[in-house]
């Protein structure tokens, strides 16, 4: 008994010593790496006086950012005041001026619900309670046409009477409705409005000639009257046709079609007269113009029966090709097979590169090769080691200037802190501009508008950047080394 007591103790002993010793060991390398150089702590924060509330500094004293660093986003306007959200979005500009949605108040504090607003640069207004009494219109597909800003809203007709959602114009002194182009209260959603050969083309759910239900379909207006285009599954069934793109005196529309066994978007081609399918593949995103070809992401095929799931594709041609397949693989959903998909959207040119996202990264391409952008931050003192578990996932993009915006989230492995924010790209490296919460991202005259959260409690509110810099000398930046894909 007395010997296993013994035994007992010295390993007891034995363990205490090995511990003590590592500790030692430790504290050692802790003190030989240079961990004051980590950039993280630093450069998480430029431009913001203080971090946010679950921020973990790193160790070893790596330095605070400045108190004193000057804020570069200034609030526009907070349209609901208090811990509230107006949630402006729906960004387009008419006659020099920025229109949108937002959820406001009047000076009594009477709510207009969503509602449609503008923003000459100094200040914002009310254009319309299009939908009275504390009712959202929650306009949106605005587009300029013929001198007017055309959109989509739920409201009332001339005689007060509940129409839903319907085709509206804002003339630049009031809002009139253009058509209840599906009649009665229900509402006809006009959505993805376009201009072809000088008629305002749209989706809508309506009727035809002769008043029947023809669901979803393409309709235009051609300054007069509104009449249906083309129905692409006759009867109710909707087609519900998306991505309307003018491309090389055509308009390219992706609808529903529906056959025996079959029910998928496919790729169409409108030249004025005819409608023809050209492709099984239908677009997933918008579709963007780029060195003479259509970009876009769909849900299609490497080569017959190769799925590659939610990919980059392009038009070439009347051919539907596969440019990259940024997230290749499968994996099994219970007994059913799944494809990896990187989702491309948010297609910008920029410095003669087509930029988009997809992965949650930011990628551009030159008409030859796919770089992807990626962060890597080494070891302080230890280049060649890096933490792959560092990222940025994108949110938006916008052009401002020379330099390309995005807001999106960054979460470091090391000090395990999330950071909401907005970064500038100037074409070979990010910087942290401001810890916002940001949405939508707009270019309006020399300004960057967004829609944004500064976690101060008034909610998401309309924000700008001001006196946008070009920070082509600063050294504290967030690097991004670029991997290259070949097409």
């Amino acid at each position: 008994m007395e010997n296993r007591s013994e035994n007992s103790g010295q390993r007891t002993i034995h363990f205490l010593v090995v511990m003590s010793a590592l500790s030692l060991f430790l504290a050692l390398i802790s003190l030989s790496i240079p961990l004051d150089v980590y950039a993280v702590g630093e450069l998480a924060f430029i431009g913001s006086p203080t971090p946010p509330i679950w921020y973990t500094p790193p160790p070893n004293g790596t330095p605070e950012p400045p108190l004193d660093t000057p804020h570069t986003v200034v609030l526009v306007k907070d349209f609901y005041p208090g811990n509230n959200y107006s949630g402006p979005s729906e960004f387009a500009e008419y006659n020099g001026e920025l229109y949108f949605a937002a959820y406001g108040i009047d000076e009594y504090d009477n709510s207009f619900g969503v509602e449609l607003f503008k923003y000459d640069g100094t200040e914002t207004y009310l254009v319309a309670d299009i939908y009275p009494d504390e009712k959202n219109s929650s306009p949106e597909n605005f587009l300029v046409f013929n001198g007017d800003l055309y959109f989509s809203a739920k409201g009332l007709d001339n005689f007060r009477n509940e129409v839903g959602t319907e085709l509206y114009k804002f003339d630049g002194a009031s809002v009139q409705l253009v058509a209840d182009i599906y009649p009665g209260p229900t509402g006809s959603n006009p959505s993805y409005l376009t201009i072809y050969q000088g008629e305002l083309y749209f989706a809508a759910n309506g009727i035809d000639n002769n008043d029947q239900d023809v669901g979803s379909e393409l309709y235009k207006y051609d300054g007069s009257e509104v009449v249906l285009v083309h129905d692409f599954n006759p009867g109710i069934t909707d087609s519900s046709p998306r991505y309307l793109t003018v491309f090389n005196d055509s308009l390219y529309v992706t609808a529903l079609i529906a056959t025996p066994g079959n029910y998928k978007y496919k790729l169409h081609k409108f030249d004025g007269s005819v409608v023809t399918q050209i492709s099984e593949t239908g677009a997933t995103s918008e579709m963007f113009e780029y060195q003479g070809m259509l970009y876009f992401a769909a849900d299609g095929y490497a080569a017959p029966y190769y799925p590659v799931g939610d990919e980059l594709f392009r038009l070439n041609g009347d051919t539907v090709e596969l440019v990259a397949d940024l997230a290749p693989g499968y994996y099994f959903y219970y007994s059913e097979v799944k494809y990896y998909s990187s989702y491309p959207s948010e297609f910008t040119l920029f410095q003669d590169d087509l930029f988009f996202k997809a992965n949650g990264d930011l990628y551009s391409f030159d008409g030859t090769e796919i770089h992807l952008l990626r962060e890597e931050y080494p070891w302080p003192g230890h280049p060649e080691v890096f933490y792959p578990e560092d990222y940025l996932i994108l949110g938006n993009i916008a052009v401002q200037g020379n330099n390309l915006y995005v807001s999106g989230r960054y979460y470091d492995n090391y000090v395990h802190a999330i950071l909401w924010g907005m970064y500038q790209f100037n074409g070979s490296r990010f910087e942290f501009i401001e810890n916002l919460y940001a949405e939508e991202l707009f270019s309006f005259g020399n300004e960057l508008l967004t829609t944004a959260d500064d976690f101060s409690g008034i909610g998401y509110e309309l924000w700008k950047l001001d006196n946008i810099p070009d920070r082509e000398t600063d050294t504290e930046i967030l690097y991004f080394a670029p991997d290259i894909v070949e097409v």
